[in-house]
């Protein structure tokens, strides 16, 4: 099952480093990932917590969110197969300001993040990481521009087309957050859409 999730693991870094990863980089990372296995609704980080790992989801779903000064949760990114389960907590060394849990049964390789510190010197790894550090700012400025620029229905129109099929893996309250609306509003625009086709 590790080779899976490793060939998994390795073709992202090779995507985002643009280029392959050398056999002996593969097996460094071998030797310090850990495979998990989490229910679905498990809290993998709680509010003021400071986690010591890094997940790398190899299947399943994930969320991260806030919790507002009224108590309610408000989504701010799903989390799917393929990518990394990971927070600016976990690079700044303090406790958790948000929450991710696992919407579906999940399997993960799991890094302690002081074993990571064995990758550092890699140039391949560097490169991977620079391009992860862009396609998160790339993510963090469309987000902003959508809530700043954008109607709401305007951002589910988008949220559909950028996330095919996610949809129906999430509840109605948890799309609504992420798209900084009520679930009223979110169940009007529905309609409103299916009436216009």
């Amino acid at each position: 099952m590790l080779e899976m999730q490793m060939d998994l693991l390795q073709a992202t870094l090779e995507q985002w480093a643009g280029r392959k990863m050398p056999m002996e980089l593969r097996k460094k990372i071998e030797c310090i990932a850990v495979e998990e296995h989490w229910k679905k609704d498990s809290q993998m980080i709680a509010l003021g917590e400071q986690p010591d790992k890094i997940y790398y989801i190899c299947k399943g779903l994930c969320r991260s969110y806030y919790i507002d000064q009224k108590g309610n949760d408000v989504t701010r990114f799903f989390i799917e197969a393929g990518d990394w389960c990971l927070t600016e907590i976990q690079i700044l060394d303090e406790p958790s300001e948000l929450c991710v849990e696992t919407l579906e049964d999940c399997e993960f390789l799991a890094f302690k993040i002081a074993d990571l510190a064995v990758l550092q010197d890699s140039e391949f790894m560097k490169d991977a990481y620079i391009q992860a550090l862009m396609n998160n700012i790339r993510y963090k400025i469309r987000r902003e521009s959508m809530f700043l620029m954008c109607s709401a229905t305007e951002r589910y129109q988008d949220f559909l087309k950028r996330y095919p099929g996610l949809e129906q893996r999430i509840t109605q309250n948890q799309l609504a957050s992420y798209l900084g609306i009520t679930p009223t509003s979110l169940s009007r625009i529905r309609r409103a859409l299916r009436q216009d086709i």
